[in-house]
């Protein structure tokens, strides 16, 4: 069934759920389509790149990590945290993405359970968001107690920290699925008429939900970011002392691993600090928050893809993957 372009006062944010003019809506191709199809093309092989990670971080030994100037776990909270941003890329595809393209309007508002959707994004949402910030606090403890930092990372970071962020990202997403109600929301412009997204009643314009997340969320990226900086200013500094008295093969690959890492936590803050600024304007209400949504992708996948690429071609470990390293004890970064 064709549905007409509709004129300006029905583009609104509003719940299509039972309404007619939806009814065996028919999908609509435009540009929101070719930047959803866009974005899966690129973002597969950045998935393919981390599950290669994975396979070298299974396979080498701690001593042979570390013989890169990489602690190991490091590189498994790096590998955590890129497994949960791709876990929150795929349920923003069937949240926001897919239904963005008119491609699921006409039976949206008739599919049940939607609820739990908005749950799974709950929760790889703040798995993503902690993740990150365990790593950084990771690099922080290593920088910081260079001589203790075992015990912080295994007894604090993997043992305490680790559980806690998935059992406080399970209660957000309890919180969002127990008593709602998955609901279908038409977008404004400059979004056709039938592009939606999947919401939920605990979050669509649901005061505390809403102050919550954004208060738990700005007070974690505001740790990422004063980590991150932290760990720049510090690597820094620490990077030219170590230079002008060493010029030893271990030396140059320990400055180089760092450099890595601290222009990954870099990486990682850019996107974090943009995602921010969007929920500004959504409170806001601000007139231009449907314009700057179409580049919303942009914020979420340079996390998963810029930083996975950028990890793995320049970091030493994955240049020489193929080569055995004899076991040796060494300062970790």
């Amino acid at each position: 069934m064709f549905i007409p372009p509709q004129p300006r006062q029905f583009y609104t944010n509003k719940i299509i759920n039972n309404l007619t003019e939806y009814d065996n809506f028919a999908y609509s191709f435009d540009y929101i389509t070719i930047i959803t199809v866009i974005t899966i093309i690129y973002s597969i092989p950045s998935l393919l790149v981390t599950l290669k990670m994975c396979q070298v971080a299974r396979a080498f030994p701690g001593p042979k990590i570390r013989a890169h100037g990489l602690h190991p776990m490091v590189l498994r909270l790096f590998l955590l945290m890129q497994i949960s941003n791709f876990g929150y890329f795929f349920s923003d595809f069937l949240l926001i993405r897919l239904p963005s393209t008119t491609v699921i309007t006409g039976s949206c508002g008739k599919l049940g359970n939607l609820e739990f959707l908005m749950g799974a994004q709950f929760l790889t949402y703040y798995l993503s968001t902690f993740a990150t910030l365990i790593f950084c606090l990771a690099r922080f403890f290593i920088v910081f107690s260079p001589r203790n930092h075992d015990f912080w990372l295994d007894a604090v970071i993997w043992r305490g920290t680790v559980p806690a962020a998935c059992v406080a990202a399970g209660v957000a997403a309890f919180w969002v699925t127990i008593g709602g109600e998955g609901i279908c929301v038409q977008l404004d412009e400059p979004y056709q008429f039938g592009a939606i997204v999947i919401n939920c009643t605990k979050v669509y314009k649901n005061n505390f939900t809403t102050i919550a997340h954004i208060s738990v969320s700005t007070f974690a990226i505001f740790l990422i970011v004063a980590l991150s900086t932290y760990m720049l200013l510090k690597l820094r500094g620490g990077s030219k002392l170590a230079a002008a008295h060493s010029a030893s093969d271990r030396s140059v690959r320990r400055r180089k691993a760092e450099k890595v890492l601290t222009v990954t936590m870099v990486l990682i803050c850019v996107p974090l600090v943009l995602s921010l600024s969007m929920r500004a304007l959504d409170i806001l209400r601000s007139p231009y928050y449907a314009y700057v949504m179409i580049a919303r992708p942009l914020f979420v996948d340079t996390r998963v893809n810029l930083v996975s690429w950028f990890f793995y071609l320049t970091h030493p470990i994955f240049k020489n993957a193929a080569i055995t390293v004899t076991s040796v004890k060494s300062t970790t970064t």
